[in-house]
């Protein structure tokens, strides 16, 4: 909740998402994460990279469905 407060009242960068992910101990925490720092990313052509934090390639396709959904 606390990363979500941050992200929230601010934009970040993909790189910024991907640190801060690296707080959550586990893939579903992190992917729902990433999932609501989307739309506070100034730089969402490169939230692919983000695939590479993700221990499963399910999380994985989950983030690339995510994505593509958005464009």
């Amino acid at each position: 909740s606390t990363a979500k407060t941050i992200i929230g009242s601010n934009f970040v960068t993909t790189s910024q998402v991907m640190e801060l992910s690296k707080q959550f101990s586990f893939d579903g925490s992190k992917l729902k994460f990433v999932k609501f720092a989307y739309s506070r990313t100034v730089d969402v052509n490169n939230y692919f990279k983000l695939g590479s934090i993700f221990s499963f390639d399910s999380d994985k396709k989950a983030l690339n469905d995510f994505i593509s959904g958005k464009h």
